[in-house]
């Protein structure tokens, strides 16, 4: 726009969650008043946005960020420098993984996948979504994993590979709650192929 001589204006503001805590990394999309797609910009590690829109230009702005329902738009007036914006309350799933017979850590995979289907960011949002319903796909390098989750039922899928069990749960989350899920996954004893023959 600067490039191009054409004017603009800033609309500030910070991303917080339900308990009022900024958020980093949170995308704030900008549409205009009939639903067009105009912007979008990221929350920095303070929660606070930028985003550029035209003179005059009323908007609604959504925020989004992994493990949140998607926000509702919220109106900003064509004279507004300012708005805060507030994602949905969240729970939290912390995943612990450890070796069943030597209890130490385990690098995993944790998949997360809500019971009832979550709205999926428009296509014009250029948010890709996990695929198959999955909320998240995470590799716990530690053996551990905090994950936020909207407040219901979810599905915790815990792997490591095919040499080991794995753990396949449903926990129930509420709003503002952390569960843990401790994942004590066995590596069971397996013939020799060779051995076999």
């Amino acid at each position: 726009r600067r490039a191009d001589g054409l004017e603009s204006r800033e609309v500030s503001g910070v991303v917080k969650d339900s308990a009022g805590a900024p958020v980093a990394g949170a995308y704030v999309h900008a549409l205009d008043d009939a639903g067009a797609y105009l912007s979008r910009t990221r929350s920095d590690k303070d929660g606070k946005y930028t985003l550029h829109l035209d003179p005059g230009q009323s908007a609604k702005l959504v925020a989004q960020h992994d493990g949140y329902a998607l926000a509702a738009p919220v109106a900003v007036a064509g004279d507004a420098a300012s708005k805060d914006l507030a994602l949905a309350a969240h729970g939290t799933v912390h995943v612990t993984a450890k070796d069943k017979t030597t209890g130490g850590a385990l690098p995993v995979r944790v998949h997360v996948i809500p019971q009832s289907p979550l709205a999926a960011a428009p296509e014009a949002y250029g948010v890709e979504p996990e695929a198959d319903g999955r909320l998240w796909v995470d590799r716990a390098v530690t053996g551990e994993a905090s994950l936020r989750v909207p407040p219901g039922d979810h599905r915790v899928v815990v792997t490591r590979g095919w040499e080991y069990e794995l753990l396949d749960t449903i926990v129930t989350v509420a709003a503002g709650q952390t569960v843990d899920v401790v994942a004590e996954l066995e590596r069971p004893l397996r013939p020799c192929p060779v051995c076999e023959v």
